[in-house]
């Protein structure tokens, strides 16, 4: 009887560990990293953010928007500009 009980005991112990590492491994976030890639395409009044965003994702990326090429001076025109994950 006591050897059935330390097995049982011992089955229960493995077992709760094991489902801890589980856990764990669930509530842990990956880190994303996201790349972005503009395309020759001059967003305007008719070729919207809207269409940019489902031109991408047709084109297999995660969304789109309208942009302007370089983040470091915003000017005009804006381009449409892809996002995908790394």
């Amino acid at each position: 009887k006591k050897t059935v009980t330390f097995f049982l005991v011992v089955l229960l112990a493995v077992s709760l560990f094991t489902q801890n590492d589980m856990v764990s491994a669930e509530i842990k976030p990956k880190e994303r990293s996201v790349g972005k890639k503009c395309l020759e395409i001059t967003c305007t009044m008719t070729y919207t953010t809207q269409q940019c965003s489902t031109h991408c994702i047709q084109m297999g990326y995660a969304t789109g928007d309208c942009l302007p090429k370089e983040a470091a001076k915003p000017q005009p025109p804006e381009y449409c500009c892809c996002y995908f994950e790394k």
